[in-house]
């Protein structure tokens, strides 16, 4: 059995990658805010130790006991591009912060677990060829691709210093118990409030396409990334290789969210993202030839999922 810690254990990623791992036999332990709550009341039984932490605040960080884990899965992170514009020192400070404190923690305890750390596929240029591999060429366009680089370069010291990093590139993933500000509950929310009032629901651009993957396929890739001997990398793709519409999200929760309203969509043009590129897909052949992984739950099942975890 090994004993795996996952920082930001309580976020919406977390809650499924804690599961995850429960399920596969290992101890887990969650480090987080103040506390597991909501989604699957079994969620605190998934861990054999919950400790709540600043990750920004050195001396708190110092306080975590590494010497008897054997991987750390680094999800903590504030994780809002468009938030990142409006606080850009926030995200770049705080998302370094995070990452030098954990890993300055771990070679003041002399303790080397593999450390996965989750960037973004955000810090790839969208302009190079379809679909994206881990040789495809960067790009700084937002605060939070920036911290997110940061984070992969403090990544390259530390294994200077003989910590195995590795890196986790996800592109997008959706799933139940997904907070606001991300598309699909975003786009319940306005047809849950449409369904009750103006029977109008606002959109912007759903041509675009994206890569999409459900998060219990996601968390089962990390899962890999920390248990598996011998990688061959330090950097690996997680993402389905497919690219699906906006318009395919709204017309499925339509369906399972009000299926005999006569609900009018209209394109808003405010809600269109500059520069925002008609497809983007990446590559995770590496991850696929390495360790077998591909997505197994299709996205319509995601939907109807998220649909049923939202409840009444």
């Amino acid at each position: 059995m090994r004993t795996i810690l996952v920082t930001g254990a309580n976020g919406f990623v977390g809650k499924h990658l804690i599961r995850e791992l429960h399920e596969s036999g290992n101890r887990v332990i969650g480090v987080g805010g103040p506390a597991i709550i909501g989604g699957d009341s079994n969620e605190k039984s998934y861990l054999s130790e919950y400790h709540v932490c600043d990750l920004t605040n050195a001396a708190e960080t110092a306080k975590l006991d590494f010497h008897k884990v054997d991987a750390i899965i680094h999800l903590a992170a504030l994780a809002s591009i468009q938030l990142s514009f409006t606080q850009p020192a926030r995200f770049i400070g705080d998302n370094g912060a995070i990452t030098i404190n954990l890993l300055e923690t771990l070679l003041q305890q002399g303790v080397k677990p593999r450390v996965v750390v989750v960037s973004s596929s955000s810090v790839y240029n969208p302009e190079q060829p379809l679909p994206i591999n881990e040789t495809g060429s960067l790009i700084m366009d937002s605060p939070y691709a920036i911290s997110k680089l940061l984070t992969e370069h403090l990544c390259e010291y530390y294994r200077t210093r003989g910590i195995e990093c590795i890196i986790a590139r996800p592109f997008n993933h959706i799933g139940p118990g997904q907070r606001p500000g991300f598309l699909l509950p975003d786009l319940a929310a306005q047809i849950k409030e449409a369904t009750k009032e103006k029977k109008e629901i606002a959109v912007g651009n759903l041509t675009t396409k994206r890569d999409y993957t459900d998060v219990r396929d996601v968390v089962r890739a990390y899962r890999l990334l920390a248990t598996s001997q011998n990688l061959k990398h330090i950097l690996y793709n997680v993402c389905s290789g497919k690219s699906i519409a906006g318009e395919y999200f709204l017309k499925e929760l339509i369906e399972l969210l009000s299926p005999k309203e006569d609900l009018k969509v209209v394109v808003d043009k405010t809600r269109f993202r500059p520069n925002d590129h008609s497809d983007i897909r990446g590559s995770a052949e590496r991850l696929h030839q390495e360790m077998g992984w591909e997505p197994t739950i299709p996205i319509h099942q995601t939907i109807a999922d998220f649909v049923e975890a939202l409840g009444d």
